[in-house]
Order: structure tokens, then C-alpha cells, then sequence
């Protein structure tokens, strides 16, 4: 089974929230409905990873990576001390 890794941005490209799912579209329509700040976001990036741990790994370091201010759990690690690859996002339409 495929995870992504997904980031939402705001106007000016800063990460406002970053999540982790195994159905992209489901996920996106879930926030759509439940969150307030949704109508913040302009501008959604996603990768796929294999395995869900790593995907588990991947979602708390870029909540720290990226200060991403609406992400409340896993926010107090220090991410520096992670030591993986960068993942490469692509835009989603």
C-alpha cells in the first residue's frame, strides 16, 4: 500500500500544515470540512513514501522541519537530530 506525505501552504508558500494518509482525496475533503483554517491554504504538495512507519517518520519531521503552525501534535521534537534524505513534493491538481 502507498502513504503520502502531504503539505499545505498558504499565499506566500510558507507550510501551514503538514499530514499523512493513504487516500489523498478522502483526507483533503475531511480538512475541507473540519477545519477552519482551510480556507488559508492556496497551494497543497504531496510525495509517496512506502511503508507506514516511514511515512509516521517522515509527517513529524516535517511538522518540526517546517514550524508549520497548525500542525499541534509532534511539534516538540528536535528535528535536527533526524538524519534522512529530503523526499521530493510534487504540486497536486
Amino acid at each position: 500500500m502507498l502513504y503520502y506525505i502531504y503539505r499545505f501552504l498558504n499565499q506566500e508558500k510558507e507550510v501551514i500544515y503538514v499530514g499523512k494518509t493513504n487516500k489523498l482525496r478522502v483526507r483533503f475533503s475531511q480538512h475541507e470540512k473540519d477545519k477552519i483554517w482551510w480556507n488559508e491554504v492556496k497551494y497543497i504538495e504531496y510525495t509517496t513514501i512506502g511503508g507506514k512507519l516511514w511515512c509516521s517518520i517522515y509527517e513529524v519531521y516535517y511538522i518540526n522541519k517546517t514550524k508549520a503552525k497548525y500542525n499541534k501534535a509532534d511539534t516538540n521534537i528536535k528535528y535536527k537530530k533526524f538524519n534522512y534524505p529530503e523526499l521530493s513534493f510534487k504540486p497536486y491538481i
